[in-house]
């Protein structure tokens, strides 16, 4: 919040008042958290099958409906009993607006100083003023050091009336200039301490009884349909694993001898096993010992049933993008132990949830990581990058790999750092994973574009290239006024993998070691302004010389998810096209780019925020060329600056263009067009709230979105 600038706002409303309300929100917020829980268990359900429902939504969406709206509506009821009826433990409290205590402390200071004649009166006015209330004076003195009381009121002082408190926390002393005035506020410290414990108490009730509601709630919508498809899974499962012997065929009973020591007629029964999960093993190894008796003697005829071709391995891959059995795979081919595997897996997926992210949470354009503490971006960082998403085991050297990686961002930039580093990673990911890069990418290819994502602007010094080349800065000596920026931040990187404790590469074959590298240094390269419309036209060229398979590809992932069903991309003959190794490269390539310049793809509220941290950045650099009597750039001047033009022709004629073409490689990015199309005609409304254009103008701005947005319906399907 401090680095976006909201914190003063925050700071601002200090009172106790506004302390309180973010007090009950933050409690509020919190029960929310726990009702997310919920619906996180909720979503296990979807790998469970049979269970019956509605329709093709699944059960376990309709469960996971039908538990979200009955939690929701009690944690509703439970935040409206706790507003409604906390306050009333306080109406008995001693009144905040009670000023008599300062009235009777200022009086008998007037009194005591003026007319000591009858201070003595006024005493005991005073004393009778508290008789029907449980607080009262019990002793008014002079203060220390006063001496210019006249002698009549030093013989009334001190004056003693009731009992004192036995405890010192009872007492309350009020001062004037003169006299010291002790109350004796045992009643309403009693009072007060009665009505915490009875909130207490109440509130104990309250979560006892709201609990027990929701475990009812619980147990009827989520562990009865369990137990009642797991009743289903033993019933079916017995009847397989009875009838598999039938199918085993002559010498079924010579290798299942050792099973025959528990049944003697070489089958077995559901009361052979207590456990469901148990049950269902034993039923795949059967059949799994069936199938390779059948591949033994399907191969002796000339014909290998059990052959698995690689068109088949890619329609495995659909359904989650990657498959489980072969993703996570060592250097020398041989699969590792499956119970290490997902050991690691949940282990990446803990460490993102101690962060207090989620894998739900990532998995959206509307995240910004200028609003993630710096435990959550190095946390999110780690994930993206991390084994989970390639099977690379490069996890004992993340966390001090992603920390050097965030040292290396200049934390006074304020666009280019850390947090855009963050940002672009996710993009990329995101992008990859609607993508299924593993589809058509190699692991180690994987890891190297979401690594390059990452440390792409590694040392960035806050100004651009022509900067750097027109000061004659040492990096753009060094690098010859090629790329400056990007050779010097992938150099960065591969410097920081060579320290022990930060080579995530080092996993790796040699072969595959020097693949990686040199995909790196070319997503980094690709992501120079200056090699922009280059970019544009690899993936043009791409598209132009497999349109044919490309627009295939694109209308059958259109269809699919206009008709809510799993988004099927790519489809075979696009994999073929993608692996191709220069292809490889032109995709990662736009992947990265494209994530760099994603900015204006997000939803307003952040596209906003980021344009705001990149033109402050531009804004220092021309304070500088001003400085040094270098030529500043328009969006350099902050005295001739128009931001909301700037990001229109921004978007005219650098973003929408290569979207387009983008989109026409790879259609999941169409999501990015068209939060861009809504942007642009949002800054179009802030340009002419704000700057009050002529009317030739107008005429002529709207020209331009005509034109970008007539681009925009001939890319879609007719």
């Amino acid at each position: 919040l401090n680095y976006i600038g909201i914190q003063a706002l925050i700071q601002s409303a200090g009172d106790v008042g506004n302390q309180v309300i973010i007090a009950r929100a933050a409690r509020i917020a919190k029960l929310g958290a726990r009702v997310g829980r919920f619906t996180k268990m909720v979503k296990m359900l979807r790998f469970l099958p049979g269970m019956g429902g509605e329709k093709a939504q699944g059960s376990a969406k309709v469960i996971n409906s039908r538990l979200t709206h009955s939690l929701s509506t009690w944690v509703s009821c439970l935040i409206i009993l706790l507003v409604l009826i906390i306050p009333m433990f306080s109406m008995w409290s001693f009144p905040q607006t009670d000023q008599s205590l300062l009235s009777w402390a200022q009086r008998l200071d007037d009194v005591s100083y003026a007319r000591p004649d009858v201070l003595t009166r006024e005493l005991e006015k005073f004393d009778a003023f508290y008789t029907t209330m449980n607080y009262f004076p019990y002793k008014v003195d002079v203060k220390d050091g006063v001496t210019v009381l006249p002698t009549a009121t030093l013989t009334i002082l001190p004056w003693n009336g009731r009992s004192a408190p036995s405890r010192s926390d009872g007492v309350q002393i009020h001062e004037s200039d003169y006299l010291s005035i002790s109350f004796n506020f045992t009643g309403p410290n009693q009072t007060d301490s009665g009505m915490n414990l009875l909130l207490l108490l109440f509130v104990m009730i309250l979560m006892v009884s709201f609990s027990m509601v929701l475990q009812k709630t619980t147990s009827k919508m989520i562990l009865h349909p369990i137990e009642k498809l797991l009743t289903q899974v033993k019933d079916t499962a017995s009847s397989i694993f009875e009838s598999v012997p039938d199918l085993g065929g002559p010498g079924e009973e010579e290798e299942d001898s050792s099973d025959d020591e528990n049944n003697e007629d070489g089958t077995w029964k559901a009361a052979n096993f207590k456990e469901e999960i148990h049950l269902l093993d034993k039923v795949v190894q059967k059949v799994t010992d069936l199938q390779k008796r059948e591949d033994k003697t399907d191969s002796s005829a000339g014909q290998w049933v059990g052959a698995r071709t690689e068109g088949d391995e890619t329609q495995g891959k659909k359904k989650g993008g990657r498959m489980a059995g072969s993703i996570f795979q060592a250097q020398s081919g041989e699969k590792e132990p499956e119970t290490d595997t997902m050991t690691m897996v949940q282990t990446q997926y803990k460490l993102l949830e101690d962060a207090g992210l989620s894998v739900e949470a990532l998995s959206t354009w509307k995240l910004s990581p200028l609003e993630f503490d710096p435990i959550m971006n190095r946390a999110a960082a780690a994930f993206i990058i991390g084994p989970a998403n390639h099977g690379i085991r490069c996890e004992g050297f993340l966390q001090a790999f992603v920390e050097e990686v965030e040292t290396s961002y200049s934390r006074s930039n304020a666009y280019h750092n850390w947090f855009h580093a963050v940002d672009v990673a996710h993009a990329t990911w995101r992008l990859a994973n609607l993508c299924n890069v593993i589809d058509f990418l190699d692991y180690h290819e994987t890891f190297a574009v979401l690594v390059a994502s990452l440390a792409h602007d590694l040392g960035h010094p806050g100004v651009n290239a022509r900067f750097l080349i027109e000061t004659k800065h040492t990096l753009a000596m060094t690098y010859n006024d090629r790329s400056p920026l990007q050779q010097m931040s992938s150099s960065k990187l591969f410097e920081i993998t060579k320290k022990p404790n930060c080579g995530i590469f080092s996993v790796l074959s040699r072969n595959h070691y020097m693949a990686a590298r040199k995909a790196c240094i070319q997503a980094i390269l690709a992501t120079d302004t200056a090699l922009h419309f280059q970019n544009v036209k690899k993936v043009q060229m791409l598209y132009e010389m497999n349109s044919e398979v490309l627009d295939h590809a694109a209308e059958i992932f259109r269809d699919s998810r206009d008709e809510d069903e799993e988004p099927n991309f790519p489809i075979p003959e696009v994999v073929d096209v993608f692996k191709e190794p220069s292809t490889k490269q032109t995709l990662m390539d736009l992947m990265v780019h494209a994530a760099d310049t994603s900015n204006p793809t997000k939803p307003w509220r952040i596209c906003q925020i980021w344009v705001q941290k990149a033109m402050e950045e531009n804004f220092l650099q021309g304070d500088e060329e001003k400085l040094l009597g270098l030529p500043v750039h328009a969006l350099n001047d902050r005295e001739k600056a128009n931001l909301p033009y700037g990001q229109i022709g921004f978007i005219e004629y650098l973003v929408a263009p290569f979207l387009l073409t983008v989109t026409k490689v790879l259609p999941p990015a169409e999501d990015m067009l068209m939060q861009l199309m809504l942007n642009l005609k949002s800054w179009h409304k802030r340009w002419e709230a704000e700057c009050s254009p002529r009317e030739e103008e107008r005429i002529a701005m709207r020209g331009r979105l005509a034109e970008v947005i007539r681009s925009f319906r001939e890319s879609r399907p007719k």
